[in-house]
Order: C-alpha cells, then sequence, then structure tokens
C-alpha cells in the first residue's frame, strides 16, 4: 500500500499520553477467501515469512466483529470481548481508517467521504495533499 501514510502495529510505537495524537493502525481491507465485503481491524504486528521460497508478509490484527451498515454511509462494529487475534497477508490492505468509540459498545469507522476526492483546491480552500487516495 503506498500512500502518505504507513498502517503501524499497535506495539510498534510507545503509546502516548496526549489524547489528540494520531494513530494509523485502523485499516479496510477485501476479504483474504474471495468473498465479498470488507473486513476492519486495528493492526497488531507485522511478520515477513518465508513459505516455499517466497517470502509472505503477515499482519496480525484485532478484528472488528458484527459490523453493519445501518445507514449506506455508516459503518459500524464492535471489538471482540475477549483477546481474538486473525491472521492476513498485507496484500489485502486497501486503505487506513479513523475510528470513533460511542457512547455504546459501537466502534464507529470513519472514512473520508467520495466526494472530497472531486474537489479542487479553491472549491475545497486548502491543499488537497491529505485527500489523495492512498
Amino acid at each position: 500500500m503506498t500512500g502518505k501514510y504507513t498502517l503501524e502495529s499497535r506495539y510498534g510505537k510507545p503509546q502516548s499520553s496526549v489524547k489528540s495524537s494520531r494513530y494509523h493502525r485502523w485499516f479496510e481491507a477485501s476479504q483474504s477467501n474471495g468473498q465479498p465485503g470488507c473486513i476492519f481491524g486495528e493492526s497488531v504486528a507485522f511478520y515477513s515469512i518465508g513459505i516455499q521460497g517466497q517470502t509472505k508478509l503477515i499482519m496480525v490484527y484485532i478484528p472488528l466483529e458484527k459490523v453493519q451498515t445501518p445507514l449506506p454511509t455508516v459503518v459500524r462494529g464492535k471489538w471482540p470481548s475477549s483477546n481474538k487475534l486473525a491472521a492476513m497477508e498485507t496484500v489485502h490492505i486497501q486503505s487506513l481508517v479513523g475510528i470513533w468509540k460511542a457512547g455504546s459498545d459501537y466502534v464507529y469507522i470513519l472514512q473520508k467521504h467520495p466526494s472530497l476526492l472531486g474537489l479542487t483546491a479553491a472549491e475545497y480552500g486548502t491543499d488537497l495533499g491529505d485527500f489523495e487516495e492512498e
């Protein structure tokens, strides 16, 4: 995945005590088994594994469960109640996302609205460097 930001792992950097710190740990990925739909999660660690003479880049992550789309532009789910981990090849990662933890148990996925990508810098009122597709 190329772009301005790099997906980080939960344990790759010391945790900041500043609440406004930005993390790049949450992602959207395609299903590795070819099924339709997306996977959302938080990266925990990255590994390079040699298999039959090939190197595979693997990510261990915490999957977001019970993912729902109650409205066309709203995606939400819940973190597992126990320590649940999953693994996938990094080639399935599509983009970085933000999250918002609501007062309920739901975690909401924050994504750039697609219409922002169609605006010129003048229409948006700032440099679109942060809004280019990653």
